[in-house]
């Protein structure tokens, strides 16, 4: 004689609740990410990968062709609108390219990228809108991806501009030794 087990008659009627739901009901679609993520991660996720990680590649393409390698990604990243607001310039002098963003609206969204080549090695520094927590005058921060993906935040600023900017990210002139 064979006894019917009650826990064969619960697996039967969870196969059978399971096989008879929708297809994809239990997988739950990720939400599209937003204007201001897709933003960001342009700005602080993408350009520092391509400036460290394209031995140099990139830094060359913006130096030599301006925007024109950051049109197309930005525009699938980001929006048509987004990139064709983007402006870049090359400070050959000064091994430096400054990458000029739309207008940020919001906080840690860029208003520029600096990449500079340093020896053999780049560096990806940002100016990025801030809030005036203090009410003292600041407008933004100033911070740093490194090729390790870390943010370094060099401190509030109390400007917006460019040329502010550039000032402050001149390379330093170095002092020749004094003649034995």
């Amino acid at each position: 004689m064979t006894m019917k087990s009650p826990l064969l008659g619960i697996l039967w009627l969870v196969i059978a609740v399971i096989s008879s739901a929708p297809l994809g009901a239990a997988e739950k679609k990720a939400p599209e990410p937003s204007l201001g993520q897709r933003i960001y991660h342009f700005e602080h996720r993408l350009l520092p990968k391509w400036t460290h990680q394209s031995n140099g590649a990139f830094f060359a393409d913006l130096s030599s062709v301006g925007a024109a390698p950051l049109l197309a990604p930005a525009t699938d990243i980001v929006s048509k609108e987004f990139a064709e607001k983007l402006a870049v310039r090359a400070l050959p002098e000064r091994s430096q390219v400054l990458v000029t963003f739309p207008k940020p609206t919001e906080i840690a969204h860029c208003y520029f990228a600096i990449i500079e080549k340093t020896g053999e090695t780049f560096r990806y520094i940002t100016l990025e809108l801030t809030e005036d927590l203090f009410e003292d005058g600041t407008k933004a921060v100033v911070g740093e991806w490194t090729a390790d993906g870390s943010h370094k935040n060099r401190g509030p600023r109390k400007y917006a501009d460019a040329e502010r900017f550039l000032a402050e990210l001149a390379p330093k002139p170095t002092q020749a030794k004094p003649q034995e």
